[in-house]
């Protein structure tokens, strides 16, 4: 991790999972780089000491959720096939929240304000899109 100089990218608050996921797929890249077998698994168990995943809010889970996989997306697959593929997730995660009578609103909402703030996400500027959006 000191070799390759890979650290937590502080744009992304609030909400660990988006996080772990850029940390775990900088780690991956790099190890393959220098010709290591390095692959992502969901086998391992962690817990997050700290973690404020469920002491917020419905509502900033659903745009914080969003907002930073679109992130993710253009940091590291900016490619017209992830966005096809999260689009493809997006409408079923919504369906699914509409179902399941919890945040749909919310999670249609915030897909809505990824086109909206996509460039300033795309700029890593997430502390100002969450400041403006969750008033």
């Amino acid at each position: 991790v000191k070799k390759w100089n890979i650290l937590w990218d502080e744009n992304m608050t609030g909400y660990a999972l988006s996080e772990d996921l850029d940390y775990s797929y900088r780690y991956v890249a790099a190890a393959k780089a220098e010709g290591m077998k390095c692959f992502i698994s969901g086998d391992l168990p962690f817990s997050h000491l700290a973690s404020m995943e469920y002491r917020i809010t419905s509502k900033k889970i659903a745009y914080v959720n969003i907002i930073n996989r679109a992130y993710l997306g253009f940091k590291h697959q900016d490619k017209p096939k992830y966005w096809l593929a999260m689009a493809w997730t997006n409408i079923w995660r919504i369906l699914e929240h509409f179902v399941k009578r919890r945040n749909g609103w919310d999670m249609l909402y915030a897909t809505f304000l990824v086109y909206k703030y996509q460039d300033k996400i795309r700029a890593g500027k997430l502390a100002e899109v969450y400041g403006e959006i969750l008033k």
